[in-house]
């Protein structure tokens, strides 16, 4: 038998449809607290031209994916470097959500 609780299954339509231009909730990781985020780098983003080594990204947030503004797309490494209009696919928390935003879409 399963209990369900309808705030949390409200809550997990609201986050699975958090959308702000820029950032959307792709995945919620099932029984985690991870999820999968797709962010588009802004051209002032503080992570346009540098590597993924050279970034610091917040939390335990990881790129597991890039999809460049060319269509390529790039499993990623330490020296991969991210350019303006570049989708990235982060495994990452809501708690981080704010701080991604911030610092790679609206910057």
């Amino acid at each position: 038998d399963h209990v369900y609780s309808r705030s949390v299954i409200l809550a997990d339509i609201i986050e699975q449809d958090i959308a702000q231009e820029g950032m959307r909730v792709i995945f919620n990781i099932p029984n985690q607290k991870m999820n999968i985020l797709e962010v588009e780098l802004s051209p002032t983003s503080a992570a346009v031209g540098k590597t993924l080594a050279e970034y610091k990204f917040p939390g335990k947030t990881r790129v597991v994916l890039i999809i460049h503004n060319n269509g390529s797309t790039e499993v990623p490494r330490g020296s991969s470097i991210m350019l303006e209009g570049d989708q990235l696919l982060l495994v990452t928390t809501s708690d981080d959500y704010d701080e991604i935003f911030n610092k790679l879409v609206k910057n």
